[in-house]
């Protein structure tokens, strides 16, 4: 995240117009922030994906065609332990997330509406 907010900095730093306004350290903290939001909406789109792809796991399938070994066994635990812990959000992208909440926005206004 750090190295994400440098690299954003050093890339704008030329675009930074002191006839504009006389406070760099706000413009590089705006940029700073920007880059750690879009390195955290990243970081749950791939987390997101990874939950996906251990969901849809054949494990019969996988255990057919392991070679039985104490490993193997310890890997499918593993994956099965996480699947376990696995909150159905979490398997959402970002963009997934937002769907969801405004249509339960809109349907809670509807609500309201009736009554």
């Amino acid at each position: 995240m750090v190295s994400d907010g440098i690299e954003n900095c050093l890339t704008a730093a030329a675009k930074f117009d002191p006839a504009k306004s006389s406070n760099p350290f706000a413009y590089y903290t705006q940029i700073i922030y920007f880059a750690f939001i879009r390195r955290i909406q990243k970081e749950k789109k791939q987390q997101a994906t990874k939950y996906r792809i251990i969901e849809n796991l054949d494990f019969d399938s996988l255990m057919q065609n392991s070679d039985d070994s104490e490993s193997s066994r310890q890997l499918i635990d593993y994956l099965k332990t996480q699947l376990d812990q696995i909150d159905p959000e979490k398997r959402e992208t970002p963009a997934q997330t937002k769907a969801r909440k405004k249509k339960a926005k809109e349907e809670e206004s509807n609500i309201d509406l009736l009554n």
